[in-house]
C-alpha cells in the first residue's frame, strides 16, 4: 500500500503541474513533507533520526552559504515555490537532500548489494547528482530556484557530488531500516516527475 500511495502521488502532482501549475506547484512544500513522513513510518529506528536530522540540518545550512555567500554552488535565489523561508532559504530544503540522499543510497543497496561500502556511497553521491541535472532546468519554472544567467555553473554539480559523498556517508553509518523498497521507489518517482516535466513546461 505505501508504495501505491506515493506513485500516486507524485503521478497526481505531475498531472496537476502540468495543467494547473498555479493551484499545484504551492503543494511541493506538503509533498515533500509527506514523502519525509511516509519514508519514516514503521520504518527507521530512533538512532536514525538523529542522522537525518543532521542531514536536514547541514543540506539547511549549506543552502544558506550558498544563497548568501556563493558558493559552493554558484549564484541563485530561491522563489516562493517551497514554501515558508527563514533567511531568504526554504526551510523544507533540508528534508529534501534527506529525501534525495536516503533513496539514491537506497537505489544503490538495492542495485548493488554486494558491492563494497566504499563503492556504494560514491555511486549514491553520483545519483545524487544526476537527479540534480534533471531536476535544474525544471525548478525555474516551478519558482524553486534559479541560477544567474539561468543555468547552474559547473561547481553546482561538482559540489552536489562532494556533499553528497558526505551525505552518503553518514546515511550508511544508520541502520540498514534507512535503505528501504520504498525509498528506492521514491527516488526513481523524482527522476521520471522532473524528467518529464522538462518536456511539459
Amino acid at each position: 500500500m505505501k508504495t501505491a500511495v506515493i506513485v500516486l502521488v507524485y503521478l497526481i502532482g505531475l498531472l496537476g503541474i502540468a495543467s494547473v501549475p498555479d493551484w499545484f506547484v504551492p503543494l511541493s512544500v506538503y509533498s515533500l513533507i509527506f514523502t519525509m513522513l511516509w519514508m519514516a513510518w514503521g520504518e527507521w529506528r530512533k538512532g536514525d533520526y538523529l542522522l537525518v536530522g543532521c542531514i536536514a540540518l547541514l543540506g539547511w545550512t549549506v543552502e544558506y552559504v550558498g544563497v548568501h555567500y556563493h558558493v559552493p554552488f554558484g549564484i541563485y535565489n530561491y522563489g516562493s515555490g517551497l514554501g515558508y523561508s527563514i533567511k531568504e532559504i526554504p526551510l523544507v530544503i533540508g528534508l529534501n537532500w534527506v529525501i534525495v540522499t536516503i533513496g539514491s543510497w537506497s537505489a544503490v543497496q538495492w542495485a548493488f548489494p554486494h558491492w563494497r561500502s566504499n563503492g556504494q556511497i560514491v555511486l549514491s553521491a553520483a545519483l545524487m547528482t544526476a537527479l540534480d541535472v534533471i531536476i535544474e532546468p525544471v525548478a525555474p519554472h516551478l519558482d524553486y530556484w534559479m541560477f544567474q544567467l539561468n543555468w547552474p555553473p559547473i561547481e553546482n554539480y561538482l559540489s552536489w557530488f562532494w556533499i553528497g559523498l558526505f551525505f552518503s556517508w553518514v546515511v550508511s553509518k544508520g541502520s540498514n531500516k534507512l535503505s528501504s523498497p520504498l525509498a528506492t521507489l521514491i527516488w526513481f518517482c523524482q527522476l521520471f516527475f522532473f524528467a518529464i516535466l522538462q518536456f511539459v513546461l
